[in-house]
This record gives structure tokens, sequence and C-alpha cells, in this order.
């Protein structure tokens, strides 16, 4: 599994440039984004994809999980100023979250032991198991049909509808990245992707 990481600051000012190097179909999902940063950040994930060769047509699985039948497994996520992207053999989530002060509401997502866990740390901690939750869900394709506080993901794997799915986390940056992959280990090493390379 690779996972890649992308800073979207050096778009700013490029934003014509990028666009024009996207697919049809990504480029007019990123220009229907009106404010500035989620844009950019779309456009940064179109770029990771085209990077890696995975380009449109996608299909989508039952809850609107997009994938390439016959092709690689792949993820995308977002947040603050990062785009990333993970390709992987076997089906494949991640989620990437600035660490910032937790909403108490946010916390209700968590089982009564994550929330016990929390509390030593509440901003890593809360970043930490929401991306694991996140790419468990991403990756079974569930998205909210599943509450979140439905499984844990305080261990090394959870499980969703039968279904193990190994997890892992690395800080980065001031985020936290997780995965959660069909396989017996999600262990993966950040490669940064410098934007200006890509255009």
């Amino acid at each position: 599994m690779n996972v890649y990481v992308l800073d979207i600051a050096p778009l700013r000012g490029r934003e014509r440039e990028a666009l024009a190097l996207l697919p049809e179909e990504r480029r007019e999902k990123a220009l229907r984004i009106r404010r500035e940063e989620p844009r950019l950040r779309s456009i940064g994930a179109s770029l990771l994809l085209r990077a890696a060769g995975i380009e449109p047509p996608f299909a989508c699985g039952e809850h609107g999980k997009p994938y390439i039948p016959g092709g690689p497994h792949f993820s995308l996520t977002h947040s603050g100023t990062l785009a990333a992207l993970a390709v992987s053999d076997t089906p494949v989530g991640l989620d990437i979250e600035k660490i910032a002060p937790v909403r108490r509401a946010a916390a209700r997502a968590l089982t009564i032991e994550e929330r016990k866990y929390m509390e030593a740390d509440p901003e890593r901690r809360f970043a930490y198991l929401w991306t694991r939750k996140e790419a468990v869900l991403k990756c079974t394709g569930a998205g909210l049909s599943q509450p979140m506080n439905a499984f844990s993901a305080l261990g090394d794997a959870a499980i969703l509808y039968g279904e193990t799915l190994s997890l892992y986390t690395v800080e980065y940056g001031g985020y936290m990245l997780s995965t959660a992959v069909a396989a017996p280990s999600a262990a993966f090493v950040p490669r940064r992707v410098d934007a200006s390379e890509l255009l």
C-alpha cells in the first residue's frame, strides 16, 4: 500500500493550470466548490489521482464509494491544507484530520472505552480515533449509514459487518493520518508529493 500526501499551498495562483490537467469529471467537481481552500483540496486530490494513473470514469458502490472495476483500490481524503491518497491491492480507507480542539458533540461518536482513552490527551487522541473510524467507514463504503460508536478503533484492527480490517495511524505535521485495509497490515510511510512537480 502507498499513501501520498500533498500540500495544496503551491497550487494558489496556479489553479487554472492545475484544472487544465484534470479529467472533465474532476474539473467540474472542483469548479462547483466556491471557497478557495476546499476547491484547492479537491484539485490537489485530483492531481494525486492523476499522478497515480487513477482516472475517471469510476463505478460507485452501494453507498457511493468510487472504485475502478478490476483496478487498484484507492481512497482520497483532505483536511486543512493537505490532500492524501491511498492506493492498495485490497480494499482501503484513508482519512486525515488536523489536530484541533474537540467539540463535545463529536465525542458522542466514540464508544465509552474510547472516551476514557481520549481523556489523557483530548485533541490528539480524538483525531487519532476519528481518523481510524472514518478510514473503516471509507474502506467498507458504509459512510454515514453506520453509527461511528457501533465499533471500536482502539486496537490494531476493527470489525465491521463481520469483516476485520487492519488499522494504522501516523501523526504527520499537526495532522493524524489513518488507514484501514482488508489485509493483515495497514502500516505505511506517508510519501510527500510536491504540488509543483504535478503541474
